[in-house]
């Protein structure tokens, strides 16, 4: 696939597709179950900022996302042989990835008022997503239609950066990619922000 043997081909999508799902796992769950239990309020009443709350929540979905990532990386190691091209390239796409579906998981946790609403994002949004956005196979196989198809998925562009800093080959533009997962990163994390301020989903 893409040159490549299909277990090295795949290794980085796995590596990227645990993680994003361990950082946005670890921030709902930490935001819902701090709201269930109102950590959440003595939280927001304290001397702290509605930003300084939001990078906290951030950090622990980020912080476990990486550490999912290396342990995967590690184990991956006895299947395949990883190369790394571009090592601070990596270093920076995981690290955005994970911000990005962290502060995902920020705002569902804030918006969902039952343990249901909480796993429905993960099940029926972001598997969807991660499963066709280019782990298990490269789109130039697909015809041209489900190729244009394929580009809306905005997994797509995380997967093929990430894939591109170990052997350096992408099916996507790798310099585009990471402008558009940085701007959507400030949106959401200005819309977090924002929703800590108006303490959006706390009240109800």
């Amino acid at each position: 696939m893409s040159g490549l043997s299909y277990t090295n081909f795949i290794a980085p999508g796995l590596i990227m597709m645990t993680m994003l799902t361990a950082a946005f796992s670890a921030a709902v769950s930490v935001v819902y179950m701090a709201k269930w239990t109102k950590i959440i309020e003595e939280i927001l009443v304290s001397p702290m900022s509605a930003m300084n709350v939001t990078i906290s929540y951030l950090v622990v979905g980020i912080f476990r996302g990486l550490i999912v990532g290396c342990i995967v990386g590690i184990i991956s190691l006895y299947f395949t042989h990883l190369r790394i091209e571009h090592i601070i390239y990596m270093l920076f796409i995981a690290t955005l990835a994970c911000g990005i579906f962290s502060l995902f998981g920020v705002i569902n946790g804030l918006l969902a008022k039952s343990f249901d609403q909480v796993s429905i994002i993960p099940t029926f949004v972001i598997t969807p997503l991660t499963y066709l956005g280019g782990v298990f196979y490269s789109i130039d196989i697909l015809p041209l239609f489900w190729q244009k198809v394929a580009l809306f998925n905005p997994v797509i562009y995380i997967i093929n950066t990430f894939r591109y800093a170990f052997y350096g080959h992408a099916d996507t533009n790798i310099f585009m990619s990471p402008i558009l997962m940085l701007g959507v990163f400030l949106v959401l994390f200005l819309l977090t922000t924002y929703m800590f301020k108006l303490r959006k989903g706390l009240s109800d």
